[in-house]
């Protein structure tokens, strides 16, 4: 029988969210997560909320991508404390995918809680 924090990495798992929610929650006791907020905090703890885009190419076909003006990545880059001598397209792109992925999950925030609620019934 699967516990319930395998039966809750296996519905988060379901989001398509780019996340190993199984690499972090494996050794997490299910009774420790109430709701959204704390399989947040466990992800935040584990680095697990920070993209790293490497490669120049890389970079700058995400930012084509998403950010072709760069307007986004250079807005957060400076509400980060960036300044243009330390920006470059990967620390641009890297900046812009977390952010992305942070919303990505906190869109399905109600559905990860209500993940949790059926399970604690």
């Amino acid at each position: 029988m699967k516990t319930k924090i395998n039966q809750l990495i296996e519905k988060l798992e379901t989001l398509g969210i780019d996340v190993d929610f199984n690499y972090a929650l494996q050794n997490v006791d299910f009774e420790d997560i109430t709701e959204f907020n704390d399989i947040w905090e466990i992800l935040e703890d584990n680095n697990m909320l920070e993209v790293e885009i490497i490669y120049y190419t890389k970079a700058i076909e995400f930012l084509q991508e998403h950010d072709a003006s760069l307007r986004e990545s250079l807005l957060m880059a400076n509400e980060l404390g960036y300044t243009t001598e330390n920006l470059n397209s990967e620390l641009l792109a890297s900046i812009l995918a977390t952010d992305m992925l942070k919303a990505e999950l906190h869109d399905a925030s109600k559905e990860i809680n209500k993940f949790i609620e059926e399970l604690k019934a």
